[in-house]
């Protein structure tokens, strides 16, 4: 009599298990559960995480905290943090009175910044282009200068420095090649937009589909650095409308993340965005969410709300926002 051999009952057991066994949990948009003022509902079924969320329950002053995702709990709208003065208007911004501008100047009902060598306490209060250095406006550096911090850059450039000197260098953004080093310095500076052992690289996935499988927990990516191909794994990640299907983290070979850094170099670009000032790293909500959906495979499947409940959740600038992502890819920015 032939038996089957035994690998054949451990195939079928751990595909059972897979099916049964939910370890992501679930995301959805729904008003059905949530009280007035509650942006937020946890509840368990069949060993199943739930999370019902919606922005619609939070006045415009408000917002849902992000980082309460996943604690098991109910979360009710609080108000937006006030890091940013969103009462006082940049160079440029509309205002009534003096009193409405950083700059303390409103001309025609626009604010009006700081001129060259004026005083200033920050560089809120300087003229688009221009940043607070000792107290006095001055214009922003350009390429190869020595620099403090971003601030001191142009708009398109940031203060390069990973050599741990006391100075740094103005360096255009999205500017270095593959295997240049850069320490623990953003991956903005660089072309594939990734830092993998301190390096900019781009990395390609070396599988097959991006859905993990049943038996499978991470993804095999590999590089070139020095003209010698180095293999690295990070590990599935759920999605957030599936509680038994993971997937790998997207990398610089896909398409959707071919098409980020031409987006992130037009706001790099955009002189709007007053980078001289705190808003340097704030942006649209809409450049949030595609920040999110080219940057996390995942969320292709996401609901729209799931996508909102992120991009306003409180002040997020890009950096914080972009440390949030790629940590879950072990890529460091800082």
């Amino acid at each position: 009599m032939n038996i089957l051999p035994k690998r054949f009952f451990l195939l079928i057991s751990n595909i059972i298990n897979n099916l049964f066994c939910y370890d992501c949990n679930i995301y959805r948009c729904s008003n059905y559960n949530l009280k007035e003022n509650q942006c937020l509902y946890y509840h368990s079924d069949n060993n199943i995480n739930y999370y019902d969320i919606s922005r619609n329950n939070c006045n415009n002053d408000e917002y849902c905290p992000a980082s309460l995702l996943d604690k098991e709990r109910n979360q009710t709208c609080v108000v937006k943090s006030t890091i940013i003065d969103s009462s006082l208007g940049y160079d440029t911004a509309y205002c009534t009175y003096d009193r409405n501008c950083f700059s303390n100047k409103c001309n025609s009902n626009k604010c009006e910044g700081k001129d060259l060598n004026e005083f200033c306490t920050n560089n809120n209060e300087c003229k688009i282009g221009n940043f607070c250095g000792g107290n006095t406006c001055k214009n922003q550096l350009i390429e190869n200068k020595r620099c403090n911090n971003d601030y001191e850059c142009l708009n398109n450039y940031g203060c390069f420095n990973y050599s741990g000197e006391q100075n740094g260098v103005c360096t255009p953004y999205l500017s270095l090649k593959d295997e240049t080093e850069v320490g623990s310095q953003s991956a903005l500076f660089c072309q594939s937009y990734f830092i993998y052992n301190t390096h900019c690289v781009t990395p390609a996935i070396n599988e097959i589909t991006d859905e993990c499988n049943y038996n499978q927990s991470n993804c095999k990516y590999t590089y070139r650095l020095f003209n010698i191909t180095q293999v690295f794994t990070q590990n599935c990640i759920c999605s957030t409308q599936f509680p038994n299907k993971k997937f790998c983290p997207m990398i610089t070979d896909s398409d959707d993340y071919k098409k980020l850094v031409p987006e992130l170099q037009k706001w790099i670009e955009k002189e709007s965005v007053k980078k001289h000032t705190d808003l340097r790293n704030h942006y649209s909500d809409d450049l949030k969410i595609k920040l999110m959906k080219r940057l996390d495979p995942t969320l292709r499947f996401a609901d729209k709300c799931y996508l909102d409940f992120f991009s306003s959740s409180g002040y997020l600038n890009l950096i914080s926002l972009l440390k949030y992502v790629l940590l879950l890819y072990l890529v460091i920015i800082d």
